[in-house]
């Protein structure tokens, strides 16, 4: 169920990230840069959290 739950999350983010970014890109600011980009790697953290989740034995 977490696992589940993480990868909506993981989707919500990558949506996030890329409106982010393509905002800023078309108003050309840099702030709505650097929220996508550090929404990218929270998305990049959370992918190797629900792979490290989905081959724990014990989990």
């Amino acid at each position: 169920m977490l696992v589940i739950t993480l990868k909506a999350v993981l989707f919500l983010f990558v949506l996030l990230s890329c409106f982010s970014v393509g905002i800023g890109l078309i108003r050309h600011d840099y702030f709505f840069l650097a929220i996508g980009g550090l929404i990218a790697l929270a998305v990049w953290i959370l992918k190797l959290q629900v792979y490290k989740l989905q081959n724990d034995p014990f989990a």
